[in-house]
Order: structure tokens, then sequence, then C-alpha cells
């Protein structure tokens, strides 16, 4: 009787080792890959998207007021910066967003002085709000590439 105890004690003991062991593996090995796919659950990439976008939202880069209180610090002129401005108003298609296009525009800009200068002129030209507008259409990791670039310009200021 105490050796039958003794087994189902011992394996009790070892099936709850496998469970204990097994459990992480399945969900990260297979659920959770299978979830990222769907759509359900966010990948480390998109995370870290969502971070840098909220990051640059809070710190309000695209604000014109910038380029309005320190105009001989900007890099590009009003022209250049309009033209940047009309390749990211047109970046956003109706079936087909090209982001690079936007990323790229943005990239383009030396120093946050060009960042609100970009800003100020989108605003103009079509009265939208720099920021909400790449909001609608950019990806999450779009926003990190965005936000690698400011912190780059911070150093230059």
């Amino acid at each position: 009787m105490r050796e039958i105890r003794q087994v189902n004690n011992t394996q009790i003991i070892v099936l709850g080792a496998v469970v204990i062991v097994a459990l992480p593996l399945i969900y990260f090995g297979i659920v959770k890959p299978i979830f990222n796919k769907l759509g359900i659950t966010k990948d480390k990439a998109e995370r870290q998207g969502e971070k840098a976008k909220n990051k640059l939202i809070k710190a309000d880069y695209f604000n014109p007021l910038l380029y309005n209180n320190n105009k001989s610090r900007a890099y590009l002129t009003e022209e250049e910066a309009s033209s940047l401005a009309y390749k990211i108003y047109n970046a956003k298609g109706y079936i087909y967003d090209d982001e690079s296009v936007a990323v790229s525009s943005v990239k383009k800009t030396n120093n946050l002085v060009d960042v609100s200068l970009l800003a100020k002129e989108f605003q103009e030209l079509y009265n939208k709000d720099l920021q909400t507008y790449l909001v609608s259409f950019l990806e999450l990791d779009n926003y990190t590439t965005i936000e690698n670039h400011i912190n780059q310009l911070r150093k230059f200021w």
C-alpha cells in the first residue's frame, strides 16, 4: 500500500514538472506566434512602435510654434518644407498608402525647427494637423523610425 502511494506521488510530481515545463513552451512557441500573426496580440516591433507613437504625440514635435519662434534656426526653406508636406499628403491613398514616402519626408528634416516648419507648411497647405494626419495612416513600425530620427535631431539643436 505504501509503495502504491509512493508511486502515485512520484507520478504526480513528474506530471506536474512536465506541465510546468510544457505550458510555457506551448504558449510562447505555438499559441503566441499564431495570435501575433492573427493580430490578436502585438509583437515586439508593434509594442515598440506604439510606445514611439505615444512618445511623439506627448512631446508635440509637430507643433508649428517652435518654427514661429526660431525661424533663423531652420535649415529647410519654406519651399522645401512645402514640397515635403505635399509628398506626405499624397502618400496617403484611398487603397494604398505609401508610408515610406511620408517617413522619408520627415527624415529629411535637419533639426526640430525643421520638423516644426514642416508641420506649419502642412497646416497652411491642407488645413490639417500633420501629426493627426500621420496617425491616420502610418503603421506602428514607422513611428519607431521617426522617433529614432527625431532623437538624433535633438543632439544637433
